[in-house]
């Protein structure tokens, strides 16, 4: 923040919370005119002690807002951003049909391609580097902030379809062997299920999931990893488990104490021609793997 001079006309401040209190604190500091809350999932509930937790603290960013006259940017399909949607500020929606900026998922194969729309502008269908529905969200309440600030829709376009992530979130890596949709930066209990989700929607190969440990998550930790288990059984999807708390559930499922332990295994080192998720939390490590596939 004290780098911000009088040259700069926008910063962007990521605000992130694992405890009561974070945000308020944060919002004061930064002062921000416009809000985003991307969205709000089980996560660290081990700091907050539920999800009611998360929803207060993640809504002291529209509190602020609201109390400074600001802007908020706004997810129109999410139930719970709804819920707790301040009256007495200037609104400004994304989503896929009666929003500022409205648009269409065309394809996951496995890159998402959309379309979006506002009144006086509907746009080419855009190829991406990223997969995954939940991130054709983010790329419409991308499309929303530049058009909100005068971004020529070309110049959004170009940004979008030229994104190509580096940073182990929705990243598909192609080996020799594997297509590989590496998103291991971390995990909780609400992006790991939009991660299966997405994974049965895109087409092609033969589909497997190497899960790890989801960390912080309290007094509700194994009854999450236990839905997380049933929903992979319940869809017949090759898996391999990783960590404590997966081993705890696991209910057949072949299991890992460690990755150390997971490159050892003769079937794990056999994936070939497959499709394959990797995701857990920060402290599994699973980026380790990526190199064995």
């Amino acid at each position: 923040l004290l780098k911000l001079t009088k040259e700069h006309e926008l910063a962007i401040i990521e605000m992130g919370a694992n405890k009561p209190g974070d945000i308020k604190e944060l919002v004061e500091i930064a002062a921000p005119t416009h809000g985003i809350i991307t969205n709000i999932g089980a996560a660290h509930i081990e700091g907050f002690g539920s999800i009611e937790g998360v929803i207060k603290t993640k809504g002291e960013m529209y509190d602020y807002i609201s109390t400074h006259e600001g802007t908020v940017f706004y997810h129109a399909g999410d139930p719970i951003l709804s819920t707790i949607l301040p009256q007495n500020v200037a609104i400004y929606s994304f989503g896929q049909s009666d929003a500022d900026v409205d648009g269409q998922l065309v394809a996951q194969n496995p890159f998402i391609s959309f379309k979006w729309n506002t009144k006086t502008y509907h746009s080419p269908v855009l190829e991406t580097h990223l997969v995954g529905r939940y991130n054709f969200t983010n790329f419409l309440l991308a499309v929303s902030v530049g058009n909100y600030f005068g971004v020529e829709p070309a110049a959004i376009n170009e940004a979008i379809k030229m994104y190509v992530p580096t940073n182990n979130r929705s990243q598909i890596t192609k080996t020799e062997s594997n297509t590989l949709i590496v998103d291991c930066y971390n995990a909780n209990a609400t992006s790991m299920k939009a991660a299966l989700e997405s994974l049965l929607e895109i087409e092609g190969e033969e589909k497997v999931v190497i899960l790890g440990d989801m960390k912080e998550l309290g007094t509700i930790s194994i009854e999450e990893h236990r839905k997380i288990v049933e929903f992979v059984r319940s869809n017949h999807l090759k898996a391999f488990l990783v960590g404590e708390e997966m081993g705890k559930v696991a209910n057949g499922i072949p299991h890992f104490n460690s990755w150390n332990d997971l490159v050892k295994n003769p079937q794990f080192l056999a994936l070939t021609n497959a499709l394959i998720l990797i995701k857990g939390s920060r402290g599994i490590r699973l980026e380790e793997i990526l190199s064995y596939l």
